[in-house]
């Protein structure tokens, strides 16, 4: 994993971030759909990790899933960062980076424990319980590439918002 997430996440972060840069030049929204086309890829190289049994195939997944992944990170900070005053930036980040904890390393543990629990309980999937929880965790990857495509209608004009806010003077402290 070390390997991997070495490897193809560096070169999902980097060429990422170019072809977004390169694309966003022509259209604003590119910022987002490559996100969103992203994620979707990434659900289902996901999905595949979890429901092949050869792990020479998984590792082939693994190596499908962990650029688009890695991808998603740039655009995300850098989008988050754009669309606020230059004062809220720290909370911003702030703020994303406890959710983003909050939600990986304390609710899904948790969601996709319970949920193996009651499919090995209620539906018998014995030892393959861990599998379809997690499988079925990755398709919320659905969801949230819907969220960014459908960012895309509106992008231009939050983006051209915050950049107006950019320019209004800022209150002075009372």
């Amino acid at each position: 994993m070390g390997t991997v997430s070495g490897i193809a996440g560096a070169a999902g972060v980097i060429l990422g971030g170019l072809v977004i840069h390169w694309l966003a030049r022509r259209d604003l929204r590119w910022q987002v759909w490559v996100v969103a086309g992203a994620t979707l890829y990434g659900t289902f190289a996901s999905v595949a990790v979890y429901s092949v049994t050869s792990l020479t195939i998984a590792n082939i997944a693994l190596w499908m899933f962990v650029p688009i992944a890695y991808l998603n990170i740039g655009p995300i900070f850098s989008l988050t960062q754009s669309l606020v005053r230059p004062r809220m930036r720290g909370l911003t980040c702030a703020l994303l980076l406890f959710g983003a904890n909050v939600a990986n390393l304390a609710l899904a543990p948790q969601f996709i424990g319970i949920l193996s629990d009651q499919l090995a309980l209620h539906f018998g999937a014995g030892t393959e319980s861990l599998r379809w929880a997690l499988m079925l965790n990755t398709l919320t990857g659905l969801w949230a590439t819907y969220h960014f495509w459908a960012a895309g209608r509106d992008i231009r004009s939050d983006l051209q918002r915050a950049e107006a806010a950019d320019d209004s003077p800022v209150p002075a402290a009372i």
